[in-house]
């Protein structure tokens, strides 16, 4: 069954969830020091979350918020079963459409300086460095604030 991107609902607050813990996991080896609190904003409902699914089952996720005059994608995450298929790729242009649609002047993202491969997509995408990186508040380890000018 092909995967297919739609509109996230509450129901897929759990689901994606587990995404991002798994993704985490198999990235860092150990679970994300953060996971409380993208559950919790997972199931408040805010921002927009967009799913990628294979029928029933949720293979990745993204979540973006208004952030004032740009979009802030807080949150992507594909399943480490679903990597290298293009599915992250889907879900950031699906991200890079909707900021456009609501006219924001920037998609902003924050990224682990030590996470090549997610830097390399967004860089190959257009994304620049927009302050040095600065320590993440739970974890510690360096976070880059990308942006993608959309002006």
């Amino acid at each position: 069954m092909p995967v297919l991107l739609r509109t996230g609902t509450a129901e897929d607050a759990s689901a994606c969830t587990r995404v991002w813990e798994r993704s985490i996991v198999a990235r860092d080896g150990e679970p994300p020091a953060d996971l409380a609190h993208v559950a919790r904003r997972l199931s408040t409902g805010g921002g927009r979350l967009r799913v990628g699914a294979d029928g029933e089952a949720v293979l990745g996720f993204a979540l973006a918020l208004r952030a004032g005059a740009d979009v802030l994608l807080s949150h992507i995450a594909v399943l480490p079963t679903a990597q290298r298929r293009g599915l992250a790729g889907r879900l950031l242009a699906d991200a890079v459409e909707h900021a456009r649609e609501h006219r924001a002047g920037r998609l902003l993202l924050e990224v682990r300086t030590g996470n090549h491969g997610a830097v390399a997509l967004y860089e190959g995408l257009g994304f620049r460095a927009a302050r040095a990186p600065v320590p993440h508040p739970l974890g510690g380890y360096p976070m880059q604030l990308l942006s993608l000018d959309l002006r």
